[in-house]
């Protein structure tokens, strides 16, 4: 499960020139984007998709979170072992995948009833979240989801889960709807670094 991340474009000075993109969208949209610290649930962050017309990679103003059709209740993460599967995502996985980018992501594990948090990232403090979204007819902007897989051996002892993280060369294979989803996420990897905080 990943239920927060962070940004910071000074220690990842690549993503400024990306966030200008989602910037000037959202200024249009009138909507308020949040460019850095903690990221929670709901919050609207720059969320890199392809442009519908030429399907290149471009960056754009999203909310976490999906909204479920048939509960009142947002979706902020999803297995990617069975995303395919499910009505409420089947369109996404081939035709809406996204990359969430982020400099760290949190964890808490639980201990004799102690919660601590560890923070994950890696040492280019770039990391991209696989996702997917939707957009809503109802809606100004586009929800995403964050996919989650089974966590690399060494930090399973934290939590079970991890995102779907996509290295930064692979950006384009991701996006693509060339490539189908059960290959895509193959693509995933799990070097991550972490630290209590």
């Amino acid at each position: 499960m990943c239920g927060r991340y962070r940004l910071d474009t000074d220690a990842a000075p690549e993503f400024r020139e990306l966030f200008s993109q989602a910037e000037a969208r959202a200024d249009r949209l009138g909507v308020e984007l949040k460019t850095s610290g903690d990221i929670f649930p709901s919050d609207i962050v720059p969320v890199i998709a392809p442009d519908m017309r030429h399907r290149e990679p471009g960056c754009y103003p999203m909310r976490w979170g999906f909204p479920h059709p048939s509960r009142n209740l947002t979706v902020i993460n999803a297995r990617c072992e069975t995303a395919q599967e499910k009505a409420f995502y089947a369109a996404s996985t081939e035709e809406r995948r996204c990359l969430i980018p982020a400099s760290a992501y949190y964890e808490w594990a639980k201990k004799d009833g102690t919660k601590t948090r560890y923070t994950f990232s890696n040492p280019s403090s770039k990391l991209y979240l696989a996702g997917l979204y939707i957009r809503s007819s109802a809606e100004k902007l586009p929800s995403f989801s964050i996919l989650t897989r089974d966590a690399a051996e060494e930090i399973a002892f934290i939590h079970r889960r991890m995102p779907l993280i996509i290295s930064g060369d692979r950006i384009t294979d991701w996006l693509s709807s060339d490539l189908p989803y059960r290959e895509a996420i193959q693509l995933a990897e799990t070097s991550v670094t972490y630290e209590q905080s």
